[in-house]
């Protein structure tokens, strides 16, 4: 048997506590590195995962101000588009009116050439109606 209190066995106990000591303190190191290898990495995805936000947040306010400006010439295409219907308006009126007033025009010129005709026909039957044969000074056949 074996003297718990012996020197011998103390110091085996010493070793022995001392031992198990090194081994976890060498584990919590290797541990410690480890994690710490592991660090760059993630303050790398990090910083990338923030530079990530950073382009989402700057590519909204892009596509917002695209959509703004997309609607801005929505209206503005609305509006010329709106006055083009109404140049398109005014020009079939005046259009309209144009023809119109030609229709006129000729209705008076076709009355005044109407009126022309009948004096013309008028004169022909006067003057036919007073002498049927003519002295052209010329003697013909006939006679």
């Amino acid at each position: 048997p074996v003297d718990p209190l012996s020197p011998h066995a103390f110091n085996d106990l010493l070793l022995n506590a001392t031992n198990l000591l090194q081994r976890m303190q060498t584990a919590y190191k290797e541990k410690v590195d480890y994690i710490a290898s592991f660090q760059p990495e993630l303050d790398a995805q990090r910083e990338e995962f923030e530079e990530s936000e950073t382009r989402a947040r700057h590519l909204k306010m892009q596509l917002e101000d695209m959509s703004r400006k997309a609607q801005e010439q929505d209206i503005a295409m609305q509006e010329l588009a709106t006055q083009l219907a109404k140049e398109k308006i005014k020009a079939q009126e005046a259009q309209e009116a144009a023809r119109r007033s030609i229709r006129v025009v000729r209705m008076s010129l076709n009355e005044q050439e109407g009126d022309a005709e009948e004096e013309t026909s008028k004169r022909r039957k006067r003057g036919s109606a007073g002498s049927q044969a003519s002295d052209s000074g010329f003697e013909s056949d006939i006679e």
